[in-house]
């Protein structure tokens, strides 16, 4: 699959901003909770209804969470798996979770053999200046920005996301924010086509706490096109603790060339395609 053409890593731009109450993970996962019955969202309301709470969300600020600080690699999805690519060096199970154009949602059940389940941190129309990813500008505006958590069930967080979509037209995709993206346009019969824009390798604090465990950690962004046109564009940050359920992220005698093991392993850094948070 090639990928459109994008920066390697593409910086925070200048669109809009968060129309919003409190900062707090807690004042998120109210305003999702106050809008859980709403099906078409409003500007200004929470969109989204969040389930349970957790004490790593108190990591999240209304900004989304890259894994840039410091960055270590990135690379369009066309470059991923050339020679000197870090990512070349990953196992193949670790390849196929970054560059499937499965669904997420049923790669982790098929691996965990639990239920994903969805924490939604945040679900916000954005109005005035604000951070998002320049291929966000893609979206019909106004934008929504929306966050979330995927587990096992109850056990600790998998993969944290952050998407992306029109908040006019949203309700009509997420009918229930409790469940994952996939889940929600399958319930709807919604057919979507998967670009995958790009893979990242870096670090991250904030990921560290909500993810529950050290980075650095592999990331990436897609669209899903529906109708010919971006439904909406998703970054996806994937834990460490996969490894339990995926072995070890290197494959055999790369460990080594890649710094370390496991986890901890980082490639040889890159220019930083956009500003640190």
């Amino acid at each position: 699959m090639r990928a459109a053409a994008h920066h390697a890593r593409p910086p925070r731009a200048e669109g809009a901003g968060l129309r919003t109450g409190s900062a707090t993970a807690a004042g998120a996962r109210a305003r999702c909770a106050a809008a859980a019955q709403r099906t078409r969202p409003r500007p200004g309301a929470a969109r989204a209804a969040a389930t349970g709470s957790s004490a790593e969300a108190s990591a999240l600020t209304l900004e989304w969470h890259s894994v840039d600080r410091p960055a270590l690699w990135q690379g369009p999805a066309d470059t991923v798996l050339s020679p000197g690519s870090p990512a070349s060096r990953l196992a193949p199970q670790w390849k196929m979770l970054l560059l499937s154009d499965g669904s997420v949602t049923r790669h982790l059940e098929l691996l965990t053999g639990r239920e994903t389940t969805v924490e939604c941190l945040q679900m916000e129309e954005l109005s005035g200046p604000a951070s998002v990813p320049p291929a966000a500008r893609r979206i019909a505006t106004p934008l929504l920005q929306r966050q979330s958590l995927l587990r096992a069930s109850s056990g600790p967080p998998l993969v944290y996301a952050a998407s992306w979509w029109c908040a006019a037209t949203v309700g009509s995709y997420l009918r229930d924010a409790r469940r994952p993206i996939w889940a929600s346009l399958a319930a709807g019969q919604v057919e979507v086509y998967r670009e995958i824009l790009e893979v990242y390798h870096g670090h991250s604090p904030e990921l560290e706490a909500l993810l529950q465990c050290p980075g650095p950690f592999w990331g990436r962004n897609y669209f899903f096109h529906h109708g010919g046109r971006p439904l909406t564009l998703i970054h996806e940050v994937f834990s460490n603790g996969l490894e339990a359920h995926l072995g070890p992220q290197w494959a055999q005698g790369a460990a080594a060339a890649a710094g370390g093991g496991g986890g901890a392993a980082e490639g040889p850094a890159a220019p930083r395609g956009g500003a640190g948070r």
